[in-house]
């Protein structure tokens, strides 16, 4: 250890003293080859000291992203709480919220489900809007156009009993399939089929869309705690993690 801090020191040193100049461009060939041997004997004896400073930096990193995000959220406010037609569970008074960026067709978005719901559950002070983001083809495009629409004929009850649905039923999900559904959660059933082609229906998906470019999320699921992006899904575990985060920033 003495040598370690030995070679660390004699480099100091030399600097502080006038012995070498502080401007490595103004170093002579010598004073640069003496320097140089003293850092590098330094950091091939104490490696830790390169896991500290790579952990240092990607800290540094890490933080600039989600400052970053957290400025994408602070620019989309509007379209991100303010679009009535984005189906909302949970308390609408809460005073926080999470957002699901949401294909009915993405695996990750249904294994989700499950730690989302219950992180709703053991935080009533957070409710959940969903923003359909049918990325998957054209049967997404329709699961999404069906789900919204329920949602806005018949509201948040009706909207979680066809995303449970969607989420769980197996097979191909035919016409007569969203006709079915459609009656089980009390929409009229061509009232139904007439709004899910609707100019409104198709503008709003564009809208979630074009959000979700701004906010840099590609794929689903996309989750946003307040203005914690998360591209990707995560644990119960992971979202009360964030949630202190939050809170104790």
């Amino acid at each position: 250890m003495r040598r370690q801090v030995y070679g660390l020191a004699t480099a100091i040193t030399l600097i502080s003293t006038g012995a070498m100049a502080t401007d490595i461009a103004a170093m002579s060939p010598q004073e640069r080859t003496a320097f140089g041997a003293e850092v590098r004997g330094f950091l091939l004896e104490n490696p830790e000291v390169i896991e500290e400073a790579q952990k240092v930096l990607e800290e540094r990193r890490a933080q600039a992203e989600r400052e970053r995000d957290a400025q994408l959220v602070a620019d989309q406010l509007e379209p991100l709480y303010g679009d009535e037609m984005s189906p909302m569970i949970g308390d609408p008074d809460a005073p926080f919220t999470v957002v699901k960026f949401n294909d009915f067709n993405c695996g990750h978005c249904r294994a989700v489900e499950p730690d989302l719901a219950a992180f709703i559950e053991q935080n009533p002070d957070y409710k959940l809007i969903i923003k359909e983001f049918p990325v998957l083809g054209a049967n997404s495009v329709i699961a999404a156009s069906f789900a919204v629409t329920v949602y806005d004929l018949a509201g948040s009850d009706a909207y979680a009993t066809v995303k449970s649905r969607l989420f769980g039923d197996e097979g191909p999900k035919t016409a007569e399939y969203y006709r079915a559904l459609a009656s089980e959660v009390g929409v009229d059933p061509d009232l139904m089929t007439q709004r899910m082609g609707s100019e409104e229906v198709r503008a709003h998906l564009q809208r979630n869309v074009d959000l979700a470019g701004e906010l840099e999320i590609q794929g689903t699921p996309g989750l946003i705690f307040e203005d914690v992006i998360i591209r990707g899904r995560i644990p119960l575990e992971v979202m009360g993690q964030i949630r202190g985060y939050i809170d104790n920033r």
